[in-house]
């Protein structure tokens, strides 16, 4: 597996960067391995991946220890209520194509308490959050969520965002693009500026964002299937627009969260799976 990194390396960003890539892997391995610990992990993020990644996407910068602000976070309307723990980390900031692009992995929970008044963190998000400029001004307004499904873990994670959007009142209305429909949920209030927009590419677009997610997820549920272990979860999205922005939320799913368990491997699959990540992030926003 390390030969299979280090070759993906080298067809990225040519071989000296590769020779850095496998001597500072192994360092920063083995000084995370006798340690265990937080201080290591970022050591590792900050001298390690901040100058591979550089390499590998010269228009981003990378803050390891960096993440959206709340206030981001707030204006995405794409999440509603109160939260009190806001964490984050693995911010990347930068000009793509010209459009500004700033994502980073965000976790908000709240705090609740259940009937046997036991305390416990409810989810708000978990995930990636990514926000960029809109090629031409837009000043409506329009979410684009999942549609219920069948499924118990897409089904828990749809209610709880319908919960939300109920609380916001946003009416729900059909595109009319049927495909699109039979998929995700468009919220509006006015549905002719949004269809403006939200044109028939741009749906094919988000339909086609979600199908890259579901094949990165089957890819990668082989691999821990090989590993012996579980660290692929269904990947699920909601977008919005607003205000010239565009957001996009993507749960269960993190940058470079490396374990530095036992088996080397495993985190040398996550950091291949989060610049696979990357990628699509970056594309879906230059075709938006």
């Amino acid at each position: 597996m390390m030969v299979g990194t280090a070759w993906f390396i080298i067809s990225k960003a040519g071989f000296r960067w590769t020779i850095l890539f496998v001597f500072l892997y192994f360092i920063f391995y083995a000084l995370a391995l006798m340690f265990n610990n937080s201080a290591s992990k970022i050591e590792y993020k900050q001298i390690f991946l901040t100058p591979v990644l550089a390499k590998l996407f010269p228009s981003l910068r990378y803050k390891p220890l960096d993440y959206l602000t709340m206030k981001v976070f707030n204006r995405s309307n794409l999440f509603s209520g109160t939260y009190d723990n806001f964490f984050g980390d693995d911010l990347f900031t930068g000009i793509v194509e010209g459009r500004q692009l700033s994502f980073s992995d965000l976790e908000v929970t709240r705090h609740s308490r259940n009937n046997a008044n036991w305390n416990y963190n409810t989810i708000i998000f978990k995930g990636i959050l990514v926000t960029a400029t809109l090629p031409e001004l837009y000043n409506g307004s329009f979410v684009v969520e999942p549609r219920a499904t069948s499924e118990p873990s897409k089904l828990l994670i749809v209610k709880a965002i319908r919960k939300l959007q109920h609380q916001r009142t946003i009416p729900l209305v059909d595109s009319g693009n049927l495909t699109f429909d039979s998929s995700f949920q468009l919220l509006t209030h006015n549905l002719g500026e949004t269809m403006q927009h939200l044109t028939e590419k741009r749906m094919n677009l988000i339909l086609e964002l979600a199908r890259e997610f579901e094949h990165l997820c089957l890819k990668y549920q082989q691999n821990d299937l090989d590993l012996g272990v579980k660290l692929t979860e269904k990947i699920t999205i909601a977008l919005s627009a607003n205000n010239n922005q565009l957001y996009l939320g993507i749960r269960n799913v993190h940058l470079f969260d490396l374990p530095f368990d036992s088996d080397r491997t495993h985190s040398e699959v996550l950091f291949q799976k989060s610049v696979e990540l990357i990628r699509i992030i970056e594309r879906f926003v230059v075709s938006w």
